[in-house]
């Protein structure tokens, strides 16, 4: 996939299907957080569905597992 493909292409994808794909290394978790993390500003406004947020929390967990993920520990 290239890059704007795969982030297109992860909206449609399940949880399980997402890890399968962290775990063959082919997206990192970062990469997932960022793509959601971008669509959620854009569509948010017009639909106000979500009033909060851990971005932050989840940013540092997705830094850990790429981090697990480089020393062949996930």
């Amino acid at each position: 996939m290239n890059g704007e493909s795969k982030m297109t292409d992860i909206f449609y994808c399940s949880a399980l299907e997402l890890g399968a794909m962290v775990n063959r290394r082919e997206i990192k978790p970062t990469e997932i957080l960022d793509a959601y993390e971008k669509r959620i500003a854009e569509i948010n406004p017009k639909i106000n569905a979500i009033v909060y947020t851990k971005f932050d929390e989840a940013r540092e967990r997705a830094r850990e597992i790429e981090e697990k993920l480089a020393k062949h520990q996930y």
